[in-house]
């Protein structure tokens, strides 16, 4: 089972100073259901050949994202244009 961390424990778990694994035994500990959100996405996460933060989508979402790390969840935009 992947550990889950809440926001406010990254930096311990990526500080590269500590060393000591009692330090970070508090964080073995299974996140609360009511804590996380649960939502269909595309069959992409299915193959290792996909990556990046498109796979993470709720169906019916894009995912942009800048450099800098941020991103943003949007509805997908459909085109009711009549072909033609």
């Amino acid at each position: 089972m992947p550990v889950i961390l809440r926001r406010a424990d990254e930096d311990l778990w990526l500080d590269p100073m500590v060393s000591d694994m009692a330090a970070l035994q508090h964080l073995f500990q299974p996140l609360s259901a009511d804590l996380m959100d649960v939502y269909p996405v595309a069959p992409l996460v299915s193959s290792t050949r996909n990556e990046g933060p498109r796979l993470i989508a709720p169906l019916g979402f894009t995912v942009a994202c800048s450099r800098q790390g941020g991103c943003v969840v949007s509805p997908m935009r459909v085109d009711r244009t009549p072909a033609g």
